[in-house]
């Protein structure tokens, strides 16, 4: 079975278009094509609680490309899902009346525990093991993080600490000021202070989405995204805080300079490499193994089976 799948983020709109293969009683994935955009639809929505009209266009135009995307390649079926802007935004069922009106997607608004799980799955989507492992995805508005066997998802949250929020919240300049730094580690902190540090013992650790890959890239000076090179890359937490050494004392002009940062990730890739610095020191984690996929794979797998949706 041939599927599409859509995550729409605070950040990113991401696209899967894959093949669902089933032998005997499990499935895996097949990636035909992926296609990526940042509108930031959720810019300001955690001041202002609100989508501005100009996303709801961006979004549309988005989902337009993707459907015809979905037709070329013969797709059964076309999954759309929101997830943290959506989750927080006032008139979020006015956005998801308008792009089914306008593109005939129906948008899925994902809870944060939906959210965890489905992530969860798509990271760990084409491993065979049974070992345990924790997944931490730092979205734009939220952070999740799951824990677990392949089969037996044991542990997932999702917290309001994301990428664009921290950055809104903290970062209005860049470079921030000493007192806007330390303020930014301090609410991270305080939301992840509940966590058991125990939760996670044993378990091979995951980081999925965009600041991930995108460290990935930059501790290995990439200018293009090389999924091999990036997939199961080992990021230190020692490399982490080399970066974001170097990172906090940047300005705005001087990190979109940088090659291996998408320009449309520059401001906001401080606050997600901030987020993973805290979760690696409170869990005093000694590897991080990065993954290129996420939520959408996640959705594909449970499409396939049919549980949701």
């Amino acid at each position: 079975m041939r599927i599409a799948t859509i995550d729409i983020g605070t950040n990113t709109i991401l696209l899967l278009i894959c093949d669902v293969i089933k032998k005997e009683s499990a499935y895996s994935l097949n990636t035909i094509l992926q296609k990526q955009y940042i509108p930031r639809i959720g810019r300001n929505t955690d001041s202002s609680r609100e989508i501005n009209k100009q996303a709801f266009m961006d979004c549309k135009n988005i989902l337009l490309e993707y459907k015809v995307l979905a037709h070329n390649y013969t797709c059964q079926n076309i999954i759309a899902c929101g997830t943290s802007v959506l989750r927080d935004a006032i008139n979020k069922y006015e956005f998801v009346e308008f792009q089914n009106k306008e593109t005939g997607i129906n948008i899925n608004i994902l809870s944060g525990s939906e959210e965890a799980e489905f992530t969860f799955l798509g990271a760990l989507s084409n491993m065979k093991d049974n070992n345990n492992y924790t997944v931490i995805d730092i979205g734009g508005g939220s952070t999740e993080i799951s824990f677990g066997k392949i089969n037996d998802l044991q542990f997932h949250k999702s917290i309001n600490i994301g990428a664009v929020r921290v950055t809104e919240r903290f970062f209005k300049n860049l470079p921030p000021s000493k007192i806007d730094l330390q303020n930014a580690i301090n609410f991270i902190q305080s939301e992840i202070k509940d966590l058991s540090v125990t939760i996670f013992n044993n378990s091979k650790i995951i980081a999925t989405a965009g600041t991930a890959t995108t460290l990935a890239k930059y501790d290995q000076n990439l200018v293009e995204f090389n999924f091999e090179l990036i997939e199961n890359y080992n990021l230190k937490p020692s490399s982490i805080k080399k970066l974001v050494d170097n990172l906090k004392n940047l300005s705005l002009s001087e990190i979109q300079k940088i090659k291996s940062i998408n320009i449309q990730r520059s401001d906001i890739i401080l606050a997600g490499a901030l987020i993973l610095q805290e979760i690696a020191k409170f869990f005093a984690i000694e590897n991080i193994y990065v993954s290129t996929k996420g939520l959408r794979y996640g959705i594909a797998l449970n499409v396939a089976k049919k549980t949701i949706f």
